[in-house]
């Protein structure tokens, strides 16, 4: 139980929701007005693409984390 109470807290977890939670509204509200679902899924997957750039920049470094003398630069 400790283990969801610590996820909750976590700042990729509730994006995450929240994206998931807007994508099926928005996707939901595309359905219900008969637009094309090929074009929708599309634009859909490039809402998201900074979403999943920013939860792999997260899990590399968090924002917190301070670089190391001896780590190498991000080029």
């Amino acid at each position: 139980m400790k283990t969801f109470a610590k996820m909750s807290k976590s700042k990729r977890f509730r994006l995450t929701i929240l994206v998931l939670a807007m994508n099926f509204a928005i996707f939901t509200y595309g359905i219900y007005s008969d637009s094309d679902l090929s074009s929708l899924g599309t634009g859909l997957s490039l809402l998201n693409a900074p979403l999943y750039a920013y939860i792999l920049g997260e899990s590399y470094r968090p924002s917190g984390d301070k670089p190391s003398k001896d780590s190498d630069p991000i080029v």
